[in-house]
């Protein structure tokens, strides 16, 4: 999958969060299950239990499931590698996705900081660092962000004084 392709499916995704949709859990008759059209790996032996997210993905699942597509929250989707024949998605969702976000911002936030660049534009501010530095030019941003690499981006360095220290996503 392409990043453009993987961000597709996470807006997917969180669209029918935000549609908050009932799933509809079964368990169809054996005549019934030859009629419903569900995603599944390979042939399975009935009782086989069908989990549909209304236009989204119909598929047979032995797992817990909410009631409403709400509550799952937001999905961020972090990598996609090859596997088998398939793709393998990490993603966090919920609360877990909210806090890793945060941190991402904050992050960002520092590093906006530290270069003088606005949040949005902090990645055209390091690849202009990156020029300067291959260039021979030591720019008192890059010294800094030089000195904080050194340091492991410790909370001393980065910490905002008004803020206080960060708290881990996991």
């Amino acid at each position: 999958m392409t990043a453009s392709e993987l961000a597709e499916v996470e807006r997917c995704a969180n669209e029918a969060i935000w549609q908050n949709l009932a799933l509809k859990c079964w368990i169809p008759d054996p005549e019934e299950l030859k009629t419903v059209f569900y995603r599944t790996k390979r042939a399975l032996p009935w009782p086989v239990r069908i989990v549909d997210v209304q236009n989204y993905d119909i598929c047979a699942c032995c797992g817990v499931h909410v009631k409403y597509t709400g509550e799952v929250g937001l999905i961020k989707l972090l990598s996609c590698v090859k596997f088998h024949q398939g793709v393998r998605i990490e993603l966090l969702c919920g609360q877990r996705a909210y806090s890793y976000v945060n941190q991402i911002v904050e992050q960002n936030r520092k590093i906006s900081r530290l270069l003088s660049a606005k949040m949005p534009e902090t990645a055209e501010a390091v690849e202009n660092l990156q020029k300067t530095y291959q260039e021979g030019y030591l720019t008192p941003e890059l010294e800094v962000l030089e000195v904080a690499v050194e340091q492991g981006f410790s909370q001393s360095n980065l910490e905002d004084p008004v803020e206080g220290p960060e708290q881990s996503w996991k």
